[in-house]
């Protein structure tokens, strides 16, 4: 959800800014497309860093030299 990916941003920031101002940002549905399109572009450039996104707006999205995906909180299935 947006709320979770939110608060991971919330925690990951201090710690990303101790370590060297390692800039953070959420990518979310709540952001219009204009506002997506800056911040993909931000991060493609190296302007960002970290990218959050929601599981939802994850889909899809292709973003070439990445180092690293990590999915974080993933839902559980039971089998």
């Amino acid at each position: 959800s947006v709320e979770r990916a939110q608060r991971l941003v919330e925690v990951l920031s201090p710690i990303a800014q101790s370590r060297g101002a390692i800039s953070i940002s959420l990518f979310s549905s709540r952001l219009t497309g204009k506002q997506r399109a800056v911040l993909l572009e931000q991060f493609k450039q190296g302007a960002i860093r970290v990218l959050i996104v929601t599981d939802v707006l994850a889909r899809g999205l292709d973003v070439a030299n990445v180092g690293c995906v990590v999915n974080y909180d993933c839902p559980f299935r039971a089998q």
